[in-house]
């Protein structure tokens, strides 16, 4: 077997979706010609991707003695090398011959059909190994390739490994900072256009029925109703601005729909929208977001809402945006909860806590981030990267959940993250305040966002405000 010349899938362009917080990137790999390629293998311990192209090197096993590329055909536990040894902590298996599809050069394989288990790239044609907790061998290993052609992977990206950056209790922007309850009910402070001009690609709708009728759907974050902003009198503005950006999907997600009555706390005060003011619900009713009422202003404004969780789970990224096509262009999708895992942790605060990315709070957060974005979802999902304080926390009678997001600057140790690979293979990223570095964490994730959008970004938002250094409360009880 090792005198064979097996034809080995070598991942050329980009790799997204990285699922392990340890793992590192592959290196692009010039296979082609008579030219010596190094297979990089990082310290990952699992991958999860779809890359747009892949190509088919020709590579002697006999200069491959220790360490080679590995794969990993569906629901099996142990990996299959096709030399040597294998970066697993599985044990090292050979390759049977059955594993792999001949091609017109009879000393030639190829693998064809696998969908990676344990680690490896997740690509449904292809799947490259990385080595595992536990790895036996740490080496790169080099390869001759002898000849190279390019093919394009039958796979392509599910709108469920795709990254969006979402903002959390997206209609809270619209909120008054003057009313007292608006202190853990605001977790935004622009509306949603702005939001979308810093990045976001994911917006967080709760809706409340006050009437019964879907004449007039408005939007609350817990018992606190958002007076004035109504599905019907704000999703025009989410349509223009995905009309001037063709090329973006904006995803709409429906969750924690309720009813009831309404009891006004505060007329609007804010200049720009001086009609928003702040209630409360009476007798809440939970309700499903698939229920007419709340799907009528969508349809009446020719916006396709999917309530099939299992086709939204299986569409492609592609076919999203094709459902997704609004009239006069742009891309508007709307989903409801029942395709949505949220990841909520309580446990995830900061309450009284100082800055520092290492010190408690933040490894739980960290810790969060890991355990969410290894496990194995199915459905889209969220990993919530903001501080989950319960409204019931009593300092947030004095505090509020901006101030916090402000105070602790979580999203400039997001972005950090990011950028260091611990968000690699993430879904929604949802965030508070995405005022606070929401175009540099989008672009972190592969978002475009453009010149234009970060300006209008900053004149919504203004500048932000970090304090020098994060104090244990109650010693600075800093009020808006």
């Amino acid at each position: 077997m090792s005198q064979l010349c097996f034809a080995v899938a070598v991942v050329l362009a980009s790799v997204a979706n990285l699922a392990s917080s340890s793992c590192s990137t592959p290196r692009e790999l010039n296979c082609g010609g008579s030219q010596d390629f190094t297979l990089e293998t990082g310290g990952c311990a699992q991958f999860s991707g779809i890359p747009t192209a892949a190509a088919v090197c020709e590579i002697n096993a006999s200069t491959a003695t220790t360490g080679s590329l590995c794969w990993f055909p569906g629901g099996k536990d142990v990996s299959l090398c096709f030399v040597g040894q294998c970066w697993s902590d599985v044990g090292d298996n050979s390759l049977p011959i059955t594993n792999w599809q001949k091609v017109p050069n009879e000393n030639t394989l190829k693998m064809t059909n696998l969908h990676v288990s344990k680690c490896g790239l997740q690509i449904s044609g292809f799947s490259y190994c990385c080595k595992a907790t536990g790895a036996k061998n740490r080496t790169s290993t080099q390869h001759k390739a002898t000849s190279a052609t390019t093919t394009a992977l039958v796979g392509k990206p599910l709108l469920r490994n795709s990254a969006f950056v979402e903002t959390h209790d997206s209609a809270t922007g619209f909120l008054s900072d003057m009313n007292p309850i608006n202190k853990w009910a605001r977790t935004q402070t622009v509306g949603f256009a702005p939001q979308l001009d810093c990045g976001a690609r994911a917006l967080d709708m709760r809706l409340h029925d006050a009437i019964g009728d879907g004449a007039r759907i408005q939007f609350h974050h817990g018992p606190v109703v958002i007076l004035g902003m109504t599905v019907d009198n704000t999703l025009p503005a989410i349509i223009d601005w995905c009309r001037e950006h063709p090329s973006e999907l904006v995803i709409v997600y429906l969750s924690h729909c309720t009813s009831g009555g309404i009891l006004q706390l505060q007329a609007g005060s804010r200049s720009d929208e001086s009609d928003v003011g702040t209630g409360v619900v009476v007798n809440t009713t939970d309700r499903k977001c698939a229920d007419a009422n709340f799907l009528a202003p969508f349809q009446e404004l020719n916006v396709r809402v999917l309530m099939d969780s299992g086709h939204v789970n299986s569409m492609t990224l592609e076919e999203a945006k094709e459902v997704a096509g609004l009239e006069r262009g742009g891309m508007l999708l709307g989903i409801t909860e029942d395709s949505m895992n949220e990841n909520w942790d309580p446990s995830i605060t900061w309450t009284g806590q100082r800055c520092g990315p290492g010190e408690g709070p933040w490894q739980k957060l960290w810790g969060y981030v890991g355990t969410t974005l290894g496990s194995q979802q199915g459905t889209l999902n969220q990993v919530q990267s903001f501080w989950q304080e319960s409204g019931t926390t009593a300092e947030l009678m004095f505090w509020n959940i901006i101030k916090y997001n402000e105070q602790s600057q979580i999203n400039h140790f997001v972005l950090e993250q990011i950028r260091n690979g611990a968000y690699e293979g993430v879904n929604f990223l949802e965030v508070n305040n995405i005022c606070a570095h929401g175009p540099e964490i989008a672009e972190a994730i592969g978002t475009t966002v453009s010149a234009l959008d970060k300006q209008r970004c900053q004149a919504a938002c203004g500048s932000p405000r970090y304090e020098a250094e994060c104090k244990k409360f109650p010693e600075d009880l800093i009020q808006y």
